[in-house]
């Protein structure tokens, strides 16, 4: 039968009837049993959205962060409050404070700042992720991302040794098996394609990758760091890549320069099969 993505909330919508802000969340179902990849940014969105599109949050087995940026985790107090107790898989340092410190701006909190309370709040059961995780046979968490980190941007975590550069510790994407493959769904990409592409790689051992999907966080990527990007997906060589969130507009460009019609746009309201 294989597995169905809709994109539930993402910066873009495909009509107007759909809300829209920074962030995503995606619905995931294989067969009768359903995940929610990230939350977005604000549960209001995530509500309307799910309604317009017929996704039942009460239905939800399981929540899946992809790490602990806000307009990633921002709804989880929803699908706490449709379904009391629900799983919430992700990394254990999901709950670090993290700010935005970016030159000429503000120093901004963008961390999960309630996580703690909105688990405990709800009877949530916190699934520590320190390793790849199956939840169904289609639907496979990476567990952590080896490799160096890049440095596009400036963001700042809070460690037990103080305050440092954020290499993403607690970041994770989804492998979906599909009919002819395997599907790379990732949320923001802070830990670059490169190294994510070669953890999917070891985990599809040998299978296709058939399509990559998601935010691949190539807003502020400079000429080297999106020729690595796009190395990385010739590479893996799927079929179909699908760009959204924080991909970027120069990021789309190029990948759309690059690889042609395999790009294709992904927003709010849009239904995958794999």
């Amino acid at each position: 039968m294989g597995v169905e993505l809709t994109v539930v909330v993402e910066n873009t919508a495909v009509d107007d009837r759909l809300a829209v802000e920074h962030g995503l969340a995606v619905h995931i179902a294989d067969g009768d049993r359903s995940f929610l990849f990230d939350t977005s940014a604000t549960p209001q969105a995530l509500v309307a959205n799910a309604e317009a599109l017929s996704i039942d949050l009460s239905g939800v087995e399981g929540v899946i962060l992809s790490h602990g940026h806000h307009d990633h985790t921002g709804g989880v107090a929803a699908v706490l409050s449709a379904r009391p107790g629900v799983a919430v898989y992700a990394h254990p340092d999901v709950f670090a404070p993290r700010w935005a410190d970016r030159p000429n701006e503000p120093r901004r909190q963008i961390g999960w700042a309630s996580g703690a309370d909105d688990l405990s709040g709800a009877g949530a059961t916190f699934c520590p992720v320190a390793a790849p995780l199956a939840l169904t046979g289609a639907v496979r968490i990476s567990g952590p991302i080896s490799g160096p980190q890049p440095q596009v941007d400036r963001f700042r975590v809070r460690t037990g040794a103080g305050e440092a550069a954020d290499e993403f510790a607690d970041e994770v994407f989804l492998m979906l098996r599909g009919l002819d493959g395997w599907a790379v769904l990732t949320g923001c990409c802070h830990r670059g394609l490169p190294n994510t592409l070669r953890a999917a790689a070891r985990l599809a051992a040998g299978d296709p990758i058939v399509a990559v999907c998601g935010g691949f966080h190539l807003g502020p990527a400079g000429p080297e760091t999106l020729a690595q990007a796009a190395d990385a997906i010739a590479q893996a060589n799927p079929d179909a890549i699908y760009p959204c969130h924080c991909t970027g507009r120069a990021g789309r460009e190029y990948l759309a320069e690059r690889f042609g019609e395999k790009v294709r746009q992904i927003h709010g309201g849009t239904r995958l099969s794999f």
